[in-house]
């Protein structure tokens, strides 16, 4: 597969990470929560086990030998350094990607690093024309396909896009 343009608008739902739209997971339960709806939501989305790619985004210092970038043996794609007038100032973000076979569980150490972690992540389904973006508070969607927004939408009735018109 390879990542390629949709053909039209994606459409978007937004999904908390725990629930009552708690924001941080504080204990090892909440943290176990995350990672099962990371999971639940991934296998929707995505399918299961499904061939995706995975991009991620570090700010800051680069990826020590346990971060993500490194487990899951992502390839360094660029480095962008905005300049400041101070170089102590300056902050760079170094992007990781690659293809990866994704299955339930495969990517629970990724989960468990997203808001410990100075790193966010972005996955693809080229087949599906779909992206999952998990983040501390919940999980960004964004879907190629109406039908499949408003399938997920129905599983889950109290998650709404962030835009009446799912844009």
């Amino acid at each position: 597969d390879r990542l390629r343009p949709a053909r039209g608008a994606f459409h978007a739902l937004d999904a908390d990470a725990l629930p009552g739209s708690k924001r941080y997971a504080e204990t090892p339960a909440e943290r176990a929560e995350y990672r099962a709806r990371a999971n639940r939501l991934a296998e929707a989305v995505l399918g299961a086990p499904a061939p995706i790619w995975i991009s991620t985004a570090r700010f800051g210092a680069p990826p020590g030998p346990d971060g993500p970038e490194r487990r899951l043996r992502l390839d360094p794609v660029l480095t962008w350094v905005e300049p400041e007038e101070d170089p102590e100032d300056e902050r760079g973000i170094g992007v990781h990607a690659a293809p990866f076979d994704w299955a339930p569980g495969s990517l629970d150490a990724l989960f468990d690093g997203i808001g410990a972690d100075p790193v966010s992540a972005v996955l693809f389904s080229p087949r599906r024309e779909a992206v999952l973006a998990p983040y501390e508070g919940g999980f960004d969607v964004l879907l190629a396909d109406p039908q499949a927004l408003a399938r997920l939408q129905a599983r889950h009735p109290d998650r709404r896009p962030p835009d009446p018109h799912g844009l």
